[in-house]
């Protein structure tokens, strides 16, 4: 795989570097669904700088994926900085909202992710947390007439990383209770 080869080969010719180093977790974690190789490179990042912000986000999707979602919450409100002025503010938003699911905290889920897509009408990542949140809503006829379409499915999220495919699927039955 050509992208884990040159991250192989960046590590090789700058073993201290924690971008580097958090980039091939990030590979493993996403690409290869290695979460343990994800979590030993993204710990290997912390060591060389406590403060990346990248290794800390892979470690929050991590934990939120494997049915931890308060402890993703804790670290990603602790060690990520949530700016409106940052490009990734919509997902931060997006990420925030599944916290919520996983806890049942509809309330939020619902406030992060209308945040997310208002800043970012154009994200179908977006787009799919809102219809998670509001899955169990009852639409009104104007709301069916106009809804729009996302290039994400529901089964987008079933295969993502996980250590609790349960979850994953409980996510999906809600992007596609959504789409009913």
């Amino acid at each position: 795989m050509l992208a884990m080869d040159l991250a192989e080969r960046a590590i090789f010719e700058d073993p201290g570097s924690d971008f580097t180093v958090r980039t091939r977790g990030n590979l493993k974690f996403w690409l290869l669904g290695d979460l343990e190789g994800a979590v030993g490179d993204c710990m290997r990042a912390l060591t060389i700088t406590a403060n990346c912000q990248l290794a800390h986000l892979t470690l929050v999707q991590r934990d939120l994926f494997s049915s931890e979602p308060a402890a993703a919450r804790d670290r990603f409100l602790a060690r990520i900085e949530v700016d409106i002025a940052l490009p990734q503010y919509p997902d931060f938003q997006s990420l925030l909202a599944l916290f919520a699911l996983a806890e049942n905290d509809m309330e939020a889920a619902r406030q992060h992710a209308r945040e997310g897509r208002e800043v970012a009408p154009w994200s179908d990542l977006c787009l799919l947390v809102l219809g998670c949140a509001h899955a169990q809503d009852p639409l009104p006829p104007a709301a069916r007439a106009r809804r729009e379409t996302c290039a994400l499915t529901a089964d987008s999220l079933t295969a993502l990383p996980t250590a609790d495919p349960n979850l994953l699927r409980a996510f999906a039955d809600r992007a596609r209770a959504a789409r009913s």
